[in-house]
Formats: structure tokens, sequence, C-alpha cells
């Protein structure tokens, strides 16, 4: 049995109850669609998804200091996520763009992990493969959930 068969048994579609909080993420794999300097690709990022359907996310070249802390603190709501379906975000910007999300929800830690170079997935981790309008995965992070 593969690694990804494995994720599939152990992971469920997410919903909005399950999202709801403050993460980070803990692995991130470019498909190279988006330059490596582009700060949505940053290898440090937060996202605190509330119960109102908002979303607040930063992305760093550093790791979190004091400093970034309140600039996160401050930073407004300007992202509504939606589930069209369960395990499919939908985070719709300000500037009317939006970004397709298949999203899992690990029931039980991974005992191995799905690339080389990644951890192993944990139970309440958060799988995120983002697409593309075509269905091409060209994103996917692992977000840890931090309180």
């Amino acid at each position: 049995e593969g690694p990804w068969d494995e994720a599939e048994k152990k992971s469920r579609p997410a919903s909005a109850a399950d999202i709801i909080g403050t993460w980070e993420m803990v692995y991130q794999k470019n498909g190279d669609l988006i330059p490596d300097n582009d700060p949505y690709v940053f290898p440090y990022h937060r996202f605190e998804f509330f119960s109102d359907g908002y979303v607040k996310t930063i992305g760093l070249n550093d790791p979190f200091d004091e400093e970034a802390m309140m600039v996160w603190a401050a930073a407004p709501k300007s992202s509504k996520c939606t589930f069209p379906n369960p395990g499919v975000l939908i985070i719709a910007g300000v500037s009317g763009d939006q970004t397709l999300i298949m999203i899992s929800v690990m029931t039980e830690d991974m005992a191995q992990s799905l690339r080389p170079d990644a951890p192993k997935l944990k139970q309440g981790d958060l799988l995120l493969s983002y697409l593309t309008s075509d269905q091409q995965l060209y994103l996917q992070r692992y977000l840890r959930k931090i309180h």
C-alpha cells in the first residue's frame, strides 16, 4: 500500500467546522506555476479561519518573530472562504480572485510521508491541494493547528 492509499484511509474531506482556528504551514510543495520568490509561496505561512467565513493569511520569508506577529494581529479579515462541497474550499479575495483547494483533515497519524521531503501528517493536520481552473495540482500545503 502506497502513502497516498494510506492518506485516503486516514483522512476525510474537511468542512468549515474542521478549519476554524489558527494554523501554521509545516510543509509546502510548489509545482512550478508560481515563482519561488513570490510572497504567495514564501516558506512561512499562518492561516486563521473564522466562524464567520473569513480567512486571514500571512506569508513570510523568515520565521515569525514579534514584529511579524504584530503585523499578523493587525491584518484585516479580507478574504472569504466557502465550502461548496465537503473537501472543496474556495477562498475569494477582495479583488474577486478565487482559489480552489481540495482540503482533507487527517483522522489518524500517517505511518509514512506522502513525499520524500515531507513530514508525516498527524491526526488533525490539514492537507491542502491547490488546483487550477482545469483541475491541475499546482501547490500542496500541510497545515498544523496552533490554537
